[in-house]
């Protein structure tokens, strides 16, 4: 939707580091490990700007400058002679005395309801209720950015010592901002929870019924203001002409959301 070349501005901080860092992959580790770089998108720096709205753990994300230089440090882009690639980065949340695990690493997929068999493996009260709250915030998220991607490799479980389990901080929302999957029949569809028609959606909220207070929540959030912080944290511009679609993105998440409630 945007090039990075629109967004950049002479102040615009940026971290320079090599290009054999600049590998895209899933955790792909080798001499800078702690660096996880892929192409620019809009969607992850406004992402992250919601999950901290939400309160919602989530991975920073912040611009990089690939090129060849062996100096890492930040600079600004009007001080850059050299040619870079500019793409996005965030720094490994993982943390040695965790494990981590995706949904598949769990025997949930025989059981409709994820959510609840994922509870099954939180060993007190509390961690059922904390880890509850994480993944429907994770859901109502979703369905309010347009989320299209959040299969089992787009988000990941903590464990503990004491095998208390939560929500990893999210990432990757490069495939959201962009459509409504209540126009091609299905709400939302994710590797925890689908939604193929309100009333499944609708039984979902009984079930879990903090779920629709989750949602409401959004009305109370002005988009715009979310993408303006998140892009000024950053010393990088909106184009003027990106607006509109904004905006039209928010009243349409806003009458999907008071549908789906009513």
């Amino acid at each position: 939707m945007m090039d990075i070349s629109e967004c950049l501005r002479p102040d615009s901080r940026v971290y320079i580091t090599r290009d054999r860092d600049c590998k895209k992959g899933f955790f792909y580790k080798d001499e800078n490990p702690e660096l996880f770089i892929k192409d620019f998108n809009h969607a992850e720096f406004i992402g992250e700007e919601l999950c901290d709205v939400q309160n919602i753990r989530c991975v920073h994300y912040f611009l990089v400058g690939c090129g060849l230089m062996h100096l890492k440090r930040f600079s600004r882009v009007g001080e850059i002679k050299e040619h870079y690639k500019y793409k996005i980065a965030s720094i490994d949340f993982r943390k040695d005395d965790m494990q981590y695990k995706k949904i598949g690493d769990y025997v949930v997929w025989v059981d409709p309801d994820k959510i609840g068999s994922m509870l099954k493996y939180a060993p007190t009260e509390k961690n059922k209720e904390d880890l509850r709250s994480d993944m429907l915030k994770m859901v109502a998220l979703d369905i309010y950015m347009g989320q299209t991607d959040r299969l089992d490799h787009n988000f990941m479980f903590e464990e503990d010592k004491s095998g208390n389990i939560r929500l990893a901080p999210l990432y990757d929302f490069e495939y959201s901002l962009k459509s409504s999957y209540l126009d091609r029949g299905r709400i939302y569809e994710s590797d925890l929870v689908t939604f193929n028609n309100m009333n499944e959606l609708k039984l979902f909220m009984r079930k879990y019924p903090e779920f629709r207070d989750m949602l409401l929540s959004y009305l109370d959030i002005d988009l715009c203001s979310c993408i303006s912080r998140a892009y000024n944290q950053r010393q990088l511009k909106v184009p003027s002409d990106k607006w509109q679609f904004y905006e039209e993105f928010q009243d349409e998440r806003c009458e999907l959301i008071k549908k789906i409630t009513r």
